[in-house]
C-alpha cells in the first residue's frame, strides 16, 4: 500500500516566505505533503493549538532559521521555538537548517532588538544540541538539502505516513484474496514460458552493459561527484523501488545511493542524490531501451510530478539477471 509522508515546515514568517515556498514546492514535486505556515502563521496561542494538531499528523518536522527570532508569545518565547518544542515532545524527527551567516543578511531580515537577537542565538545553540544540523546560505541549496535530508530520514526512519482512503482494507479484500492466489499461479506459469526467450536491445544504443556518466550530489560537499556506472547494474539496484512506482524526486535519492555503492564510494553517514539533468538523461535512456515507463501524476497540492515504473521487458531483464544458474554456488 503506497504511503505519502507529511513534512511540517517551520520558520519565521515574512523574512523566509520565499525560501519556505521553494522548499514546499520541491517537496511537493518529490511526492511529499508539505504543511506549514502559509495558511496559518502562528501569531497567538489559539493559532498555535491548531498548528500543534497539524504537527501531530506530520511525519517529519523541518525548521528553517535565518536572522530573526520571530513573533513571541506572552512568555517571550517565539512561536517558532514553541513549535520546535512541541515536535520534540512528540518524538517527531527534527531536521534543522540554520543560516550560515545571519549577520550578513539585510537589516530588514534581522532583529534590531538586542533581546530578540540574544534569544535567536540561544535558539540556534539549542537546535544544534543533540542532533545534526545543516547550514545554508542560498535558497536553491536549501531546497535541495531539505529534500535530501527528508528522503534520507524517510529511508532510515520510516514513519506512519498517509494512504488514500480507497486503499484502506475492507471486507471485499478478503474475497479477492483467493482470486489473486489463482491469478498468481497462472502468472507463474506464464512467467516460466516468458523467461525462455532472451531480452534483446538495439545495438546502436548505449545498452545495459555500457556505462553512463552521472552527476551525484553528496551531503557535505560543495560540488557534485562525477561517477560512471553500468546502466543495467543501476537498473537492477533500484528494481524494488521501480516496482513501488516512486516519484522521480524520491528515485533521485535511491539512484544516488545505488550509484555510490556501485562506484564503491558509499558511506553510511552521507546522503546521495543524482542531479536533475543526470536523472532525466538516465530516465530517457532506460525508456529508449524499453526497461522503464514514466507515469505523470499530480500531488495533493496540484504540483505535477513523474513516477518511475518498469515495463514487462524490464521485469524480464531483472528476472534473468537475478535468476540463479545451474552450477552457481549458494549464497
Amino acid at each position: 500500500m503506497d504511503k505519502v509522508y507529511q513534512v511540517f515546515i517551520s520558520s519565521t514568517f515574512a523574512d523566509l516566505k520565499k525560501e519556505r515556498q521553494q522548499v514546499s514546492n520541491t517537496l511537493a514535486k518529490a511526492g511529499y505533503l508539505a504543511a506549514g505556515m502559509e495558511l496559518f502563521p502562528a501569531s497567538d496561542e489559539q493559532q498555535l493549538e491548531y498548528i500543534q494538531r497539524v504537527i501531530d499528523r506530520s511525519d517529519y518536522y523541518v525548521v528553517i532559521v535565518a536572522g530573526r527570532y520571530g513573533s513571541t508569545a506572552g512568555d517571550g518565547k517565539s512561536f517558532t521555538e514553541k513549535e520546535f518544542e512541541y515536535a520534540h515532545s512528540k518524538g517527531i524527527p527534527i531536521l534543522a537548517f540554520l543560516h550560515s551567516n545571519p549577520r550578513g543578511l539585510a537589516v530588514e531580515k534581522t532583529d534590531e532588538d538586542p533581546a530578540k537577537a540574544a534569544r535567536l542565538q540561544e535558539f540556534r545553540e539549542r537546535l544544534q544540541t543533540g542532533r545534526l544540523v545543516e547550514f545554508w546560505s542560498a535558497s536553491s541549496d536549501l531546497s535541495t538539502n531539505v529534500l535530501i535530508a527528508v528522503a534520507n530520514s524517510a529511508n532510515l526512519k520510516p514513519r506512519v505516513g498517509w494512504i488514500r482512503g480507497d486503499q484502506a482494507v475492507d471486507p471485499k479484500v478478503l474475497q479477492d484474496m483467493q482470486r489473486l492466489r489463482i491469478e498468481n499461479a497462472e502468472l507463474r506459469a506464464s512467467l516460466a514460458e516468458f523467461l525462455g526467450e532472451p531480452v534483446g536491445f538495439d545495438p546502436t544504443l548505449v545498452g545495459p552493459n555500457d556505462t553512463m556518466p552521472l552527476s551525484v550530489l553528496v551531503s557535505g560537499q560543495q560540488s557534485p561527484t562525477k561517477l560512471e556506472v553500468a546502466i543495467g547494474d543501476l537498473f537492477i539496484a533500484v528494481y524494488d523501488q521501480l516496482l513501488a512506482e516512486l516519484p522521480e524526486g524520491q528515485m533521485r535519492h535511491h539512484l544516488g545511493h545505488a550509484a555510490a555503492k556501485l562506484a564503491n564510494i558509499w558511506t553510511a553517514n552521507q546522503s546521495y542524490m543524482i542531479e536533475p539533468e543526470s536523472v532525466v538523461a538516465l530516465r530517457q535512456q532506460l525508456e529508449a531501451l524499453g526497461l522503464l515507463m514514466p507515469i505523470s501524476g499530480r500531488s495533493g497540492t496540484g504540483a505535477t510530478f513523474i513516477s518511475w515504473t518498469t515495463t514487462d521487458k524490464g521485469r524480464k531483464f531483472a528476472a534473468l539477471k537475478n535468476a540463479r544458474r545451474k552450477g552457481e554456488p549458494n549464497g
